[in-house]
């Protein structure tokens, strides 16, 4: 999945990796997580999301 912010005025396209879980609910909706993985997460539950060495945003 790729993710830009125009309005943040950001140099590039982060592109983020989501891989499924190997057990059902281990992932859904963390606190710790950034708004945008909750947000991530409300269309792939279960996936674990791997920012590629970028920043996390949001």
């Amino acid at each position: 999945m790729y993710y830009y912010d125009g309005l943040a005025k950001q140099d590039s396209i982060i592109k983020l990796t989501l891989t499924p879980a190997r057990e059902n609910g281990q992932l859904s909706m963390q606190p710790s997580a950034s708004p945008l993985e909750n947000c991530i997460r409300t269309k792939w539950r279960d996936f674990s999301i791997d920012w590629n060495g970028s920043e996390r945003l949001l």
